[in-house]
Protein backbone atom coordinates (compact mmCIF):
# COMPACT_ATOMS: atom_id res chain seq x y z
CA UNK A 1 0.00 0.00 0.00
CA UNK A 2 1.34 3.43 -1.28
CA UNK A 3 0.70 6.25 1.37
CA UNK A 4 0.84 9.99 0.79
CA UNK A 5 1.62 11.85 4.74
CA UNK A 6 0.71 15.41 4.11
CA UNK A 7 1.84 17.76 6.76
CA UNK A 8 2.23 21.28 7.83
CA UNK A 9 5.55 22.97 7.40
CA UNK A 10 7.88 22.95 10.76
CA UNK A 11 8.24 26.20 10.77
CA UNK A 12 11.59 27.05 12.36
CA UNK A 13 11.76 23.34 13.17
CA UNK A 14 9.21 23.62 15.89
CA UNK A 15 9.45 20.42 18.31
CA UNK A 16 5.71 20.26 18.62
CA UNK A 17 5.23 19.94 14.55
CA UNK A 18 8.33 17.65 14.83
CA UNK A 19 6.27 15.69 16.80
CA UNK A 20 3.57 14.93 15.34
CA UNK A 21 5.45 14.52 11.96
CA UNK A 22 7.99 11.57 13.56
CA UNK A 23 4.91 10.21 15.52
CA UNK A 24 3.53 8.43 11.69
CA UNK A 25 6.42 6.52 12.00
CA UNK A 26 5.58 4.71 15.10
CA UNK A 27 2.24 4.49 13.62
CA UNK A 28 3.10 1.92 10.93
CA UNK A 29 5.10 -1.49 11.07
CA UNK A 30 8.65 -2.49 9.90
CA UNK A 31 9.15 -1.63 6.13
CA UNK A 32 8.59 -5.31 5.73
CA UNK A 33 4.73 -4.64 5.88
CA UNK A 34 4.71 -2.90 2.54
CA UNK A 35 3.85 -0.12 3.42
CA UNK A 36 5.12 2.86 1.30
CA UNK A 37 5.13 5.81 2.94
CA UNK A 38 5.57 9.37 1.18
CA UNK A 39 5.67 12.78 3.60
CA UNK A 40 4.51 15.64 1.55
CA UNK A 41 4.65 19.79 2.41
CA UNK A 42 2.73 22.05 0.32
CA UNK A 43 5.66 24.59 1.03
CA UNK A 44 9.06 23.14 0.08
CA UNK A 45 11.06 20.34 -0.24
CA UNK A 46 13.44 19.29 2.61
CA UNK A 47 15.04 16.77 4.96
CA UNK A 48 14.62 16.44 8.60
CA UNK A 49 18.51 15.55 9.36
CA UNK A 50 20.69 15.14 12.41
CA UNK A 51 23.79 15.82 10.21
CA UNK A 52 24.52 14.69 6.74
CA UNK A 53 24.97 11.61 7.34
CA UNK A 54 21.74 11.00 8.99
CA UNK A 55 17.88 11.81 7.59
CA UNK A 56 15.09 11.35 9.41
CA UNK A 57 11.97 12.38 7.27
CA UNK A 58 12.40 13.76 3.85
CA UNK A 59 9.22 15.69 2.82
CA UNK A 60 8.36 15.84 -0.78
CA UNK A 61 7.23 19.28 -2.26
CA UNK A 62 4.03 18.75 -3.31
CA UNK A 63 2.75 21.15 -5.95
CA UNK A 64 0.04 19.52 -8.08
CA UNK A 65 -3.30 17.30 -7.04
CA UNK A 66 -0.99 15.20 -10.10
CA UNK A 67 1.38 13.99 -7.04
CA UNK A 68 -1.13 11.84 -5.48
CA UNK A 69 -2.66 10.06 -8.10
CA UNK A 70 -0.50 6.98 -7.29
CA UNK A 71 -1.24 6.64 -3.53
CA UNK A 72 -4.09 3.98 -1.89
CA UNK A 73 -4.60 6.73 1.08
CA UNK A 74 -3.82 10.41 1.09
CA UNK A 75 -3.29 10.93 4.85
CA UNK A 76 -3.69 14.70 5.94
CA UNK A 77 -1.55 14.46 9.40
CA UNK A 78 -2.15 16.67 12.56
CA UNK A 79 -2.20 20.54 12.62
CA UNK A 80 -5.31 23.12 11.05
CA UNK A 81 -4.47 22.32 7.48
CA UNK A 82 -8.07 22.60 6.87
CA UNK A 83 -9.15 25.67 8.59
CA UNK A 84 -9.27 28.83 7.20
CA UNK A 85 -7.91 30.58 9.81
CA UNK A 86 -4.70 28.30 9.13
CA UNK A 87 -5.04 29.22 5.28
CA UNK A 88 -4.76 32.93 5.91
CA UNK A 89 -2.37 33.44 8.75
CA UNK A 90 0.32 30.49 8.03
CA UNK A 91 -0.25 28.93 4.53
CA UNK A 92 -1.16 32.06 2.27
CA UNK A 93 1.35 34.34 4.52
CA UNK A 94 4.28 31.98 3.80
CA UNK A 95 3.25 30.85 0.33
CA UNK A 96 3.57 35.17 -0.81
CA UNK A 97 7.12 34.81 0.73
CA UNK A 98 8.09 31.71 -1.23
CA UNK A 99 6.63 32.76 -4.74
CA UNK A 100 6.17 36.54 -5.13
CA UNK A 101 4.73 36.08 -8.43
CA UNK A 102 1.62 34.35 -7.14
CA UNK A 103 -1.47 36.07 -6.65
CA UNK A 104 -3.39 35.34 -3.61
CA UNK A 105 -6.05 33.92 -5.63
CA UNK A 106 -3.61 31.79 -7.31
CA UNK A 107 -2.30 31.00 -3.53
CA UNK A 108 -5.99 30.33 -2.87
CA UNK A 109 -6.57 27.98 -5.73
CA UNK A 110 -3.76 25.78 -5.16
CA UNK A 111 -4.63 25.50 -1.14
CA UNK A 112 -8.23 23.98 -2.00
CA UNK A 113 -6.30 21.95 -4.58
CA UNK A 114 -4.06 20.32 -2.27
CA UNK A 115 -5.54 20.34 1.00
CA UNK A 116 -9.18 19.64 0.32
CA UNK A 117 -8.84 17.87 -3.54
CA UNK A 118 -11.29 20.49 -4.62
CA UNK A 119 -12.75 18.82 -8.24
CA UNK A 120 -11.73 15.29 -7.19
CA UNK A 121 -14.09 13.14 -5.57
CA UNK A 122 -12.01 9.98 -6.30
CA UNK A 123 -8.85 11.61 -4.22
CA UNK A 124 -11.29 12.86 -2.10
CA UNK A 125 -12.43 9.19 -1.47
CA UNK A 126 -9.11 7.98 -0.40
CA UNK A 127 -8.55 10.44 1.97
CA UNK A 128 -8.34 10.13 5.90
CA UNK A 129 -8.01 12.99 8.04
CA UNK A 130 -6.22 12.47 11.30
CA UNK A 131 -5.68 14.59 14.51
CA UNK A 132 -6.37 17.91 12.46
CA UNK A 133 -8.23 20.41 14.58
CA UNK A 134 -11.22 22.87 13.38
CA UNK A 135 -11.61 24.97 17.17
CA UNK A 136 -11.84 27.64 15.49
CA UNK A 137 -13.94 27.83 13.15
CA UNK A 138 -16.45 30.06 12.89
CA UNK A 139 -20.12 30.29 10.83
CA UNK A 140 -19.03 33.42 9.26
CA UNK A 141 -16.26 31.42 7.76
CA UNK A 142 -18.35 28.60 6.37
CA UNK A 143 -20.50 31.30 4.63
CA UNK A 144 -17.93 31.18 2.68
CA UNK A 145 -19.34 29.31 -0.15
CA UNK A 146 -15.75 28.14 -1.91
CA UNK A 147 -14.92 26.93 1.97
CA UNK A 148 -18.11 24.83 3.14
CA UNK A 149 -18.32 23.37 -0.25
CA UNK A 150 -14.57 21.95 -0.12
CA UNK A 151 -14.57 20.88 3.67
CA UNK A 152 -18.01 19.55 3.18
CA UNK A 153 -17.19 16.86 0.11
CA UNK A 154 -13.54 15.97 1.67
CA UNK A 155 -14.98 15.46 5.07
CA UNK A 156 -18.17 13.36 4.21
CA UNK A 157 -16.39 11.29 1.21
CA UNK A 158 -12.80 10.69 3.25
CA UNK A 159 -12.42 7.52 4.36
CA UNK A 160 -11.82 8.38 8.19
CA UNK A 161 -12.29 12.04 9.44
CA UNK A 162 -10.98 11.58 13.29
CA UNK A 163 -9.64 15.10 14.89
CA UNK A 164 -7.24 16.28 18.05
CA UNK A 165 -9.83 17.70 20.22
CA UNK A 166 -13.29 16.49 20.92
CA UNK A 167 -14.71 20.38 20.03
CA UNK A 168 -13.64 19.69 16.38
CA UNK A 169 -15.02 16.47 16.67
CA UNK A 170 -18.08 17.43 17.47
CA UNK A 171 -18.48 20.19 14.68
CA UNK A 172 -16.93 17.71 11.84
CA UNK A 173 -19.55 14.89 13.12
CA UNK A 174 -22.60 17.51 11.51
CA UNK A 175 -20.74 16.98 7.85
CA UNK A 176 -20.74 12.77 8.55
CA UNK A 177 -23.44 10.10 8.78
CA UNK A 178 -25.05 10.01 12.09
CA UNK A 179 -22.72 7.70 14.48
CA UNK A 180 -19.79 8.10 12.87
CA UNK A 181 -16.53 8.25 15.00
CA UNK A 182 -15.27 11.55 14.67
CA UNK A 183 -12.70 11.90 18.07
CA UNK A 184 -8.89 11.07 17.40
CA UNK A 185 -6.16 12.97 19.08
CA UNK A 186 -3.15 14.81 18.87
CA UNK A 187 -0.74 12.90 16.36
CA UNK A 188 2.08 13.66 18.78
CA UNK A 189 0.47 11.21 21.73
CA UNK A 190 1.42 8.69 19.50
CA UNK A 191 4.83 9.60 19.33
CA UNK A 192 7.39 6.96 20.62
CA UNK A 193 9.63 8.80 22.67
CA UNK A 194 11.78 6.12 23.73
CA UNK A 195 12.50 4.73 20.56
CA UNK A 196 13.56 8.01 19.40
CA UNK A 197 15.62 8.91 22.65
CA UNK A 198 17.57 5.26 22.28
CA UNK A 199 18.02 6.30 18.53
CA UNK A 200 19.53 9.44 19.61
CA UNK A 201 21.25 7.77 23.14
CA UNK A 202 25.07 9.11 21.97
CA UNK A 203 24.02 12.63 22.16
CA UNK A 204 22.14 12.58 25.51
CA UNK A 205 23.35 13.39 28.73
CA UNK A 206 22.90 11.37 32.01
CA UNK A 207 19.67 12.20 33.83
CA UNK A 208 20.64 14.86 36.93
CA UNK A 209 20.38 12.61 40.72
CA UNK A 210 18.45 14.98 42.05
CA UNK A 211 14.68 15.89 41.51
CA UNK A 212 13.76 19.21 39.40
CA UNK A 213 11.01 21.26 37.86
CA UNK A 214 11.26 21.95 33.97
CA UNK A 215 9.69 24.97 32.91
CA UNK A 216 9.57 27.02 29.41
CA UNK A 217 7.42 29.87 28.60
CA UNK A 218 6.77 32.36 25.83
CA UNK A 219 3.59 31.97 24.04
CA UNK A 220 1.14 33.49 26.74
CA UNK A 221 2.59 36.95 26.93
CA UNK A 222 3.52 36.99 30.17
CA UNK A 223 6.90 35.31 30.66
CA UNK A 224 7.90 37.17 33.43
CA UNK A 225 5.29 36.81 35.25
CA UNK A 226 4.92 33.25 34.51
CA UNK A 227 8.93 32.79 35.22
CA UNK A 228 8.91 34.24 38.75
CA UNK A 229 5.97 32.15 39.08
CA UNK A 230 7.90 29.33 38.21
CA UNK A 231 10.48 30.15 40.64
CA UNK A 232 8.55 30.78 43.48
CA UNK A 233 6.32 26.92 43.20
CA UNK A 234 9.61 25.32 42.78
CA UNK A 235 10.66 27.07 45.80
CA UNK A 236 7.11 25.36 47.97
CA UNK A 237 7.63 22.42 46.67
CA UNK A 238 11.47 22.12 47.09
CA UNK A 239 12.71 21.16 43.93
CA UNK A 240 15.66 22.45 41.82
CA UNK A 241 14.10 24.33 39.04
CA UNK A 242 15.35 23.71 35.47
CA UNK A 243 14.33 26.41 32.51
CA UNK A 244 14.46 24.83 28.39
CA UNK A 245 14.08 26.92 25.68
CA UNK A 246 11.15 24.81 23.60
CA UNK A 247 11.82 26.87 20.57
CA UNK A 248 15.62 27.11 20.55
CA UNK A 249 15.51 25.09 16.52
CA UNK A 250 17.68 22.45 17.75
CA UNK A 251 15.68 19.83 15.14
CA UNK A 252 15.03 16.33 15.90
CA UNK A 253 18.35 15.94 17.97
CA UNK A 254 17.15 18.94 20.43
CA UNK A 255 13.33 17.35 20.30
CA UNK A 256 15.50 14.44 22.04
CA UNK A 257 16.98 16.26 24.63
CA UNK A 258 14.19 18.11 25.37
CA UNK A 259 12.34 14.70 25.67
CA UNK A 260 15.48 13.34 28.15
CA UNK A 261 14.32 16.27 30.09
CA UNK A 262 10.95 15.52 30.45
CA UNK A 263 10.76 11.71 31.13
CA UNK A 264 12.90 12.64 33.76
CA UNK A 265 11.65 15.80 35.32
CA UNK A 266 9.69 15.67 38.46
CA UNK A 267 6.58 18.47 36.87
CA UNK A 268 6.65 20.79 33.83
CA UNK A 269 5.45 23.98 34.12
CA UNK A 270 4.61 25.27 30.15
CA UNK A 271 2.58 27.80 28.08
CA UNK A 272 3.21 26.00 25.26
CA UNK A 273 0.76 23.16 23.89
CA UNK A 274 3.12 20.62 22.84
CA UNK A 275 5.34 20.79 25.59
CA UNK A 276 2.31 20.00 27.84
CA UNK A 277 1.12 17.33 25.32
CA UNK A 278 4.88 15.34 25.66
CA UNK A 279 4.38 15.95 29.31
CA UNK A 280 1.35 14.26 29.87
CA UNK A 281 2.30 11.71 26.95
CA UNK A 282 5.11 11.24 29.64
CA UNK A 283 2.81 10.53 32.32
CA UNK A 284 4.40 13.73 34.32
CA UNK A 285 2.20 16.04 35.92
CA UNK A 286 2.37 19.15 34.63
CA UNK A 287 0.68 23.08 35.39
CA UNK A 288 -0.47 24.87 31.81
CA UNK A 289 -0.37 28.76 31.27
CA UNK A 290 -3.09 30.47 29.02
CA UNK A 291 -4.66 33.39 28.41
CA UNK A 292 -8.57 32.57 29.45
CA UNK A 293 -9.48 35.74 27.37
CA UNK A 294 -7.60 34.44 24.08
CA UNK A 295 -8.99 35.03 20.53
CA UNK A 296 -9.22 31.83 17.94
CA UNK A 297 -7.91 33.39 15.20
CA UNK A 298 -4.53 32.22 14.83
CA UNK A 299 -3.21 28.84 15.82
CA UNK A 300 -1.22 29.88 18.53
CA UNK A 301 -4.78 30.54 20.43
CA UNK A 302 -3.98 29.75 24.11
CA UNK A 303 -7.35 27.92 23.62
CA UNK A 304 -5.82 24.91 22.13
CA UNK A 305 -4.45 24.35 25.10
CA UNK A 306 -7.26 24.92 27.69
CA UNK A 307 -9.51 22.41 25.15
CA UNK A 308 -6.79 19.96 25.48
CA UNK A 309 -6.46 19.87 29.16
CA UNK A 310 -10.35 20.01 29.98
CA UNK A 311 -10.76 16.92 27.46
CA UNK A 312 -8.12 15.13 29.63
CA UNK A 313 -9.83 15.46 32.59
CA UNK A 314 -6.81 18.02 33.46
CA UNK A 315 -8.42 21.13 33.99
CA UNK A 316 -7.26 21.87 37.70
CA UNK A 317 -3.75 21.66 36.07
CA UNK A 318 -4.54 24.66 33.65
CA UNK A 319 -3.99 28.07 35.00
CA UNK A 320 -5.38 31.54 33.62
CA UNK A 321 -2.41 34.16 33.61
CA UNK A 322 -5.26 36.70 34.13
CA UNK A 323 -5.88 34.96 37.36
CA UNK A 324 -2.44 34.68 38.63
CA UNK A 325 -1.94 38.11 37.81
CA UNK A 326 -4.45 39.49 39.83
CA UNK A 327 -2.51 37.11 42.84
CA UNK A 328 0.58 39.49 42.38
CA UNK A 329 -1.34 42.25 44.58
CA UNK A 330 -1.57 40.22 47.46
CA UNK A 331 1.60 38.16 49.24
CA UNK A 332 -1.16 35.73 50.66
CA UNK A 333 -3.55 35.28 47.57
CA UNK A 334 0.30 34.63 45.86
CA UNK A 335 1.18 32.00 48.61
CA UNK A 336 -2.47 30.70 48.83
CA UNK A 337 -2.12 30.05 44.49
CA UNK A 338 0.87 28.19 44.67
CA UNK A 339 0.02 26.33 47.73
CA UNK A 340 -2.86 25.04 45.60
CA UNK A 341 -1.07 24.50 42.61
CA UNK A 342 1.45 22.41 44.42
CA UNK A 343 -1.49 20.24 45.39
CA UNK A 344 -2.47 19.52 42.35
CA UNK A 345 0.85 18.60 41.23
CA UNK A 346 1.16 15.92 44.14
CA UNK A 347 -2.58 14.52 43.84
CA UNK A 348 -1.29 10.96 42.90
CA UNK A 349 -4.81 9.71 42.40
CA UNK A 350 -5.72 12.79 39.90
CA UNK A 351 -2.79 12.16 38.12
CA UNK A 352 -2.97 8.82 37.34
CA UNK A 353 -6.88 9.27 36.25
CA UNK A 354 -5.72 11.88 33.81
CA UNK A 355 -2.54 9.72 32.40
CA UNK A 356 -4.52 6.77 31.92
CA UNK A 357 -7.74 8.47 30.55
CA UNK A 358 -5.09 9.92 28.00
CA UNK A 359 -3.85 6.72 27.43
CA UNK A 360 -7.47 5.04 26.97
CA UNK A 361 -8.47 7.46 24.54
CA UNK A 362 -4.50 7.62 22.20
CA UNK A 363 -5.09 3.79 22.04
CA UNK A 364 -8.74 3.71 20.95
CA UNK A 365 -7.58 6.95 18.38
CA UNK A 366 -4.51 4.36 16.84
CA UNK A 367 -6.81 1.71 16.87
CA UNK A 368 -9.56 3.23 14.25
CA UNK A 369 -6.52 4.66 12.27
CA UNK A 370 -5.10 1.43 11.82
CA UNK A 371 -8.33 0.03 10.33
CA UNK A 372 -7.63 2.46 7.52
CA UNK A 373 -3.89 1.68 7.06
CA UNK A 374 -4.86 -1.67 7.21
CA UNK A 375 -7.39 -1.14 4.09
CA UNK A 376 -10.15 -2.12 6.46
CA UNK A 377 -8.69 -5.33 8.20
CA UNK A 378 -8.27 -5.71 11.78
CA UNK A 379 -7.01 -9.13 12.12
CA UNK A 380 -3.32 -8.03 12.44
CA UNK A 381 -1.66 -5.01 14.36
CA UNK A 382 -0.50 -2.11 13.02
CA UNK A 383 0.39 -0.12 16.21
CA UNK A 384 4.18 0.06 17.44
CA UNK A 385 3.69 2.09 20.05
CA UNK A 386 1.33 4.10 22.22
CA UNK A 387 3.16 4.14 25.31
Amino acid sequence: MKIAVICAFPAQLNPGMLSVDLAFQDVILSPAESLDVTYFCAEREFDLSIDNNDTFLHYNFLQSQIQLGEFDLIVYWGDFLHWIGYFEHDFSFRSERIDLAKTKTQIADLWYQLFFLENKPELQSRAVIFGGTLYGLTATQLTDQRYFAALNNLYSRAQSVLMRDGLSASVVSTFLPAGQTTFGCDCALLLNSQALCKRMNAKLSSPPPERYILSSFSRSGASFVLNSFAAYLASVAGLKLRRVNWLDKSGVPGLAVKLNLIKNATYIFTDFYHLAVSALREHVPVLGFGNATSDCYSTLSDKKKEIFFRQSLASENYIYTEKLIECLSSDDKLRDKAIRCVEVLENKSANELVFNTIDRHKLRAAQALQICLNGGATTRPLIKSVT
